[in-house]
């Protein structure tokens, strides 16, 4: 399984998960605000709905927020990833056989910001 975290969270979040973040795997850009999504693994995660908070699950515009998925193409393939960039990125990796911890960290190709 895979858990992806947009830049602001913390490793530790509010919502009693924990993981180690292994690397930045995307980045998007729309109307001057940027998304980094990275890879991770949960160490540890409540599927309590009560156990999570933020803007990214109280948001209505946000979507819906799937229990874990398996890290297969069929898995990933099967539910409405968002965006559809992260999405595609994935598929082409899993139905290629890519370990996704052997991918790039995208952090050692961005410049520092202010």
């Amino acid at each position: 399984m895979v858990t992806c975290w947009r830049s602001g969270g913390s490793a530790q979040a509010r919502n009693r998960t924990t993981a180690g973040i292994h690397s930045l795997v995307h980045i998007v850009s729309h109307d001057g605000d940027r998304q980094y999504f990275y890879l991770a693994r949960a160490r540890s995660w409540s599927a309590r709905a009560a156990d999570r908070s933020g803007p990214e699950f109280t948001g209505p515009a946000r979507g819906e927020y799937h229990q874990p998925v398996p890290l297969t193409a069929e898995a990933v393939a099967g539910i409405d990833l968002k965006p559809d960039a992260l999405a595609q990125l994935l598929l082409r990796h899993l139905r290629d056989g890519t370990d996704l911890f052997a991918l790039p960290d995208l952090r050692a190709s961005q410049p520092a910001r202010a």
